[in-house]
C-alpha cells in the first residue's frame, strides 16, 4: 500500500467514525447545559453546610469576641477621650482663674506701689516746702540781721549827714548830740 492509499483509507476511516457519532447522538437526549443536575446541587450544598457549621462554631466565635474587644476598647478610647476634655477644660478654666488672679494681684501692686510712690512724693515735696520754709526764714532771719546790723553801723553817720543837712536848711549851726536822739526815733519808727 502507497501512501496515497493510506491517506484515503484513513480519510474513509475518519469519514465514517463521524457518521456514526453523529447517529449516535442524535439517538441521545439534548443536555442543557444551564439546568444542573442534581449532583451539582446536592455536593455544593454540602459543602455549604459545612462552610456554615465551621464559620458558625469554629471561626465566627473569635471573631465576634475580637470585634466586641475592638468595640470596648473604642468606647473606653471614647470615655479617655471625654475624659481628657473635660480635664482640659478644668485645667484650662483654671488656668484662666489663676492668670485673672494673677492680673489682679498685679494690678493691686502697681495700685499699692503708685500710692506708696504717691505718697512718697508728697513726703519728700513737704520735706523740700519744710526746708525751703526753714531756708527762707533763715535768710529772712540774716536779712534782717544784715540790715540791722548795716542799720547800726550806718545810725552813726546818718545821724552826723541828717543834722548836717538840717544845719544847712536852716543855715545855723546845729548840736549834733541834741538831735541825734531825734534822728534815731524816726529810724526806729521806719524799720
Amino acid at each position: 500500500m502507497s501512501a496515497e492509499e493510506l491517506i484515503t483509507l484513513d480519510l474513509d476511516l475518519d469519514l465514517e467514525l463521524a457518521v456514526e457519532a453523529g447517529t449516535e447522538a442524535e439517538s441521545e437526549e439534548t443536555v442543557n447545559p444551564v439546568i444542573p443536575e442534581i449532583h451539582e446541587i446536592i455536593w455544593p450544598a454540602i459543602f455549604f453546610i459545612v462552610l456554615w457549621i465551621l464559620m458558625r462554631h469554629v471561626l465566627l466565635g473569635p471573631l465576634l469576641r475580637v470585634r466586641e474587644a475592638r468595640a470596648a476598647k473604642l468606647a473606653e478610647d471614647a470615655d479617655a477621650a471625654d475624659t481628657a476634655r473635660a480635664e482640659l477644660v478644668r485645667v484650662e478654666q483654671e488656668y484662666r482663674e489663676a492668670l485673672a488672679k494673677a492680673r489682679q494681684s498685679a494690678d493691686e501692686m502697681v495700685a499699692t506701689a503708685r500710692e506708696e510712690a504717691e505718697a512718697y512724693r508728697r513726703e519728700q515735696v513737704h520735706a523740700v516746702e519744710a526746708e525751703i520754709t526753714r531756708q527762707r526764714l533763715a535768710l529772712d532771719e540774716e536779712i534782717h540781721s544784715a540790715r540791722d546790723t548795716a542799720l547800726a553801723s550806718l545810725r552813726p553817720q546818718v545821724t552826723t549827714l541828717a543834722v548836717g543837712a538840717a544845719a544847712r536848711v536852716l543855715d545855723r549851726p546845729l548840736d549834733e548830740a541834741t538831735y541825734a536822739a531825734i534822728v534815731e526815733q524816726t529810724l526806729a519808727d521806719r524799720s
